[in-house]
């Protein structure tokens, strides 16, 4: 059973686009195929750089065809096949990523979840003389670890981080009873940055050393604080913040990939639209205080 397709009107926030241009590599500076006869020097060339997939692309004319697979070419190669421009293995359109000028977060992740590369194609709004359309180039999984994307998903990690904090400042104002929901250990962390603080003199209360974990996991033992937050359950929010500490290790320690696997593509993905759903709850619940 699939879930429906999320119709929701959102409003665009800047914080959640990507300059993905930038991170795109132009089609002139891949290592690019022909269309005919299989060049085995190109195709030893993906081979031992792990290259997934090369754009067949002709940079003396700027020609476009597609995007193929080094494996195929391998397998056209052995067979003794030419790659043919009307080959419908590399005039898939699902392999082509076509934006307008603001590319979302949540957008690119979703293309990503089914795709280890794509070229991107940029759609200009209609003006007199038609569309235009121009390439920005390749974009593959491996782009994805790049500092851009992990800087939009710190935004709304940091997005939800704040909101919650202040929405359960507002909604238990004594943290003596919130505080009993962490671990001894998490306790003192938390105790002996607010003493700190305020022998400092720059008390701003226990709420500003709470990590999103900790957050996430006070709303769940608290009471009905995930249902008042908007979830049907406790379980249906412990389900949805599953993911959520081990997203914000990998988005803050950037030595460690945030993907490696399409499965990593995929649980990103799904992590990240939790975060815009617990933004837009916290966010609509702060309006009412």
């Amino acid at each position: 059973m699939t879930n429906a397709p999320d119709t929701k009107f959102r409003p665009l926030r800047m914080e959640d686009g990507i300059e993905l241009r930038r991170l795109c590599i132009s089609l002139e500076r891949t290592v690019n195929v022909h269309p005919g006869v299989i060049d085995v020097g190109i195709l030893l060339k993906l081979e031992e750089n792990g290259f997934d997939q090369a754009p067949v692309y002709d940079p003396s004319v700027r020609s476009y065809w597609g995007l193929v697979d080094t494996s195929y070419l391998r397998s056209l190669f052995e067979s003794g096949q030419p790659l043919r421009t009307d080959d419908p293995v590399i005039r898939d359109e699902n392999r082509e990523f076509h934006v307008g000028s603001f590319v979302t977060i949540f957008g690119l992740l979703e293309k990503m979840v089914m795709q280890r590369g794509v070229v991107v194609i940029h759609d200009s709004d209609a003006t007199e003389y038609g569309n235009f359309q121009s390439i920005w180039g390749l974009f593959t999984i491996s782009d994805l670890n790049r500092h851009a994307v992990r800087s939009a998903i710190y935004h709304l990690l940091a997005d939800v981080e704040a909101g919650l904090a202040k929405w359960l400042e507002a909604l238990v104002s004594d943290p003596w009873e919130w505080l009993k929901q962490l671990e001894e250990e998490q306790q003192a962390r938390v105790l002996g940055y607010w003493e700190l603080s305020k022998r400092l003199g720059v008390d701003v209360g226990p709420y500003a050393a709470l990590t999103l974990s900790q957050l996430v996991n006070i709303i769940s033992r608290h009471g009905d604080a995930a249902v008042r937050l908007g979830y049907q359950s406790r379980s249906q929010f412990d389900k949805a913040k599953g993911r959520l500490p081990h997203l914000r290790n990998r988005v803050m320690h950037p030595v460690r990939p945030l993907v490696l696997t399409q499965a990593d593509v995929a649980g990103v993905h799904s992590s990240v639209l939790t975060l815009r759903d617990l933004r837009e709850k916290v966010e609509a619940l702060l309006a009412k205080v």
